[in-house]
């Protein structure tokens, strides 16, 4: 018995000290040998909103076959994503125009009918970028489409967002990430708080006018000349339209020259230095407009301009028969802004031309008081509408 009992000890020992067997060998990923074709990642085109995945990462993916990295803005409810122009490669775009603004999840389905609650897509993508078998320049998806889109409530002049956008074309467009939307005015929208100080009014046009718009202005700041011009042609009737360029880098103020869907013209000058300027308007090849205007550095100044034939009269320039030199009229200035070069003030309302046989004649000029110089001679005019004015310059 104490020998069986020892056995029994000693066999409990022997398997209680036995060590736990080693797991069993992993084989190792194949490596693929030279040649030898890999595997391809998965497509990241989903056109079932159910497999939306959106990554952190920002906004990209494919537009007719080409990659797309673009940058955002919101214009009231239109959400855009382009690619400026660069080199040979012209700018790119894709709108979403959504019902309505506002935070929030929205997601639109592929079998989805499109209506007045679900978004119109509109791309815009230039023939030397569209890959064969892929749909060519502008179209709009009003449905048939796949959308996932979040988007948090605006802050600081900026919304951000995530989405998920899946066309149905033939070159499998997509674009999915986060983004960050520049909030931009739209036609409706006036200057507010953060575009102080600025100059805006209402631009009145003629019945019968047509022809291209410019709007601009040109002041001192500083000592420093301050100046931009823009020119707008005319939109179809009901169109809206607000021509709002960036600013360049390295300056903040914008100007702007909008037409509402009724008919009704705006302009804007925003995020001006303080100082005193000259605004402009005028139709090319027809009637102008302007005024001084004072902007202090909180200013939200209304400066109405009207271009109207009937508010111009003609001036006639005498100078000696053998002088050639370009002849400018210059809007006066009961204050001069003496900083203001000479041919900054022409240039702003193109009032310049070359005499020949001693005359030269300048016509639907805007009612007010010029300086006219040219050639080291000078003298003052005042235009009154529709009357016809001389000067003789000495």
């Amino acid at each position: 018995m104490r020998a069986r009992g020892l056995i029994g000890v000693g066999l409990a020992l022997l398997l209680g000290c036995n060590p736990t067997p080693p797991p069993p060998a992993v084989a190792p990923a194949p490596v693929p040998t030279a040649g030898e074709p890999v595997a391809p990642p998965p497509e990241p085109y989903q056109l079932d909103p159910t497999q939306h995945h959106i990554p952190d990462t920002p906004a990209a993916g494919r537009l007719d076959g080409a990659a797309f990295a673009p940058t955002a803005t919101l214009t009231g409810t239109v959400l855009t994503f382009h690619t400026p122009a660069e080199g040979h490669t012209p700018e790119r775009s894709l709108t979403v125009s959504l019902p309505a603004t506002g935070s929030g999840k929205r997601v639109v389905k592929p079998d989805q009918p499109g209506g007045a609650d679900v978004p119109e897509v509109m791309v815009s993508a230039p023939p030397a970028e569209i890959k064969p078998g892929a749909d060519a320049g502008l179209r709009a998806y009003p449905n048939g489409y796949s959308l996932t889109l979040e988007l948090d409530p605006p802050a600081s002049g900026a919304v951000r967002g995530r989405l998920y956008l899946a066309l149905p074309d033939a070159g499998k467009s997509y674009l999915a990430g986060t983004f960050t939307a520049a909030v931009q005015r739209g036609p409706d929208d006036r200057p507010g708080a953060a575009d102080v100080p600025f100059v805006e009014g209402k631009l009145t046009l003629a019945a019968g006018l047509a022809g291209g718009v410019d709007v601009g202005y040109v002041g001192a700041s500083d000592g420093q000349v301050v100046s931009d011009l823009i020119s707008m042609a005319p939109p179809p009737p009901g169109v809206a339209i607000a021509a709002r360029p960036e600013p360049m880098p390295q300056q903040q103020r914008s100007t702007g020259l909008i037409r509402t869907a009724g008919g009704e013209w705006r302009y804007e000058h925003t995020r001006l230095p303080a100082g005193r300027y000259l605004v402009t308007a005028r139709i090319k090849n027809g009637p102008a407009a302007w005024r001084w205007v004072d902007v202090p550095a909180d200013g939200k100044v209304d400066a109405p301009l009207t271009l109207d034939p009937a508010a111009t009269g003609s001036v006639t320039v005498k100078v000696p028969a053998d002088a050639t030199a370009v002849v400018q009229l210059l809007p006066a200035d009961d204050r001069p802004a003496s900083s203001i070069p000479d041919n900054a003030l022409a240039f702003a309302l193109q009032y310049e031309g070359t005499p020949k046989a001693g005359t030269l004649k300048f016509d639907q000029v805007a009612v007010g008081t010029y300086r006219v110089v040219g050639g080291g001679r000078s003298g003052t005019v005042t235009v009154a509408a529709g009357k016809a004015a001389v000067v003789e310059l000495k």
